[in-house]
């Protein structure tokens, strides 16, 4: 649920109650949840040509430092944390409210197939040519080659 799809929600709940007789508190609930609602809705999402900008914008301040910053699941995150917020700071962009995706940190964990598992791959495959047994297997780890 959204914070305006919440706040939609609590005004209805408010003006419910409201109706069945309560006290003034509500109205002042009430006219504050109005205000936020149409606030949130008279401001425009936004574009993702600006983030997307933003984002080549960063990149080639990156590709301009003489610091090496080097990006992998192995690496610390640090440097690239403090990038970030130098390019912010340069940039005068608040990092204060930033919306951080719940991004997966590492790939899923391909396990060993069963022997059912690679008998049932191998099923239509010809099994005289290592290279095509070698592409079942990986079609049956989700590996697809590249087009």
């Amino acid at each position: 649920m959204t914070d305006k799809e919440a706040m939609k929600q609590a005004l209805e709940a408010l003006e419910a109650y409201q109706l069945n007789g309560s006290v003034q508190l509500f109205d002042v609930a009430i006219t504050s949840l109005r205000q936020a609602i149409a606030e949130l809705e008279s401001q425009e999402p936004v574009a993702h040509s600006v983030i997307s900008g933003a984002l080549f914008d960063f990149m080639g301040w990156l590709t301009s430092r003489k610091e090496r910053i080097v990006l992998s699941s192995a690496d610390n995150a640090s440097p690239a944390v403090e990038a970030i917020t130098e390019f912010a700071r340069m940039r005068n962009l608040s990092l204060d409210d930033a919306k951080v995706q719940d991004w997966h940190t590492h790939p899923p964990q391909r396990k060993p197939l069963t022997d059912e598992d690679v008998w049932k791959a191998l099923d239509d495959t010809d099994c005289t040519r290592p290279m095509l047994i070698a592409r079942a297997i990986e079609a049956a780890h989700g590996i697809k080659e590249e087009s």
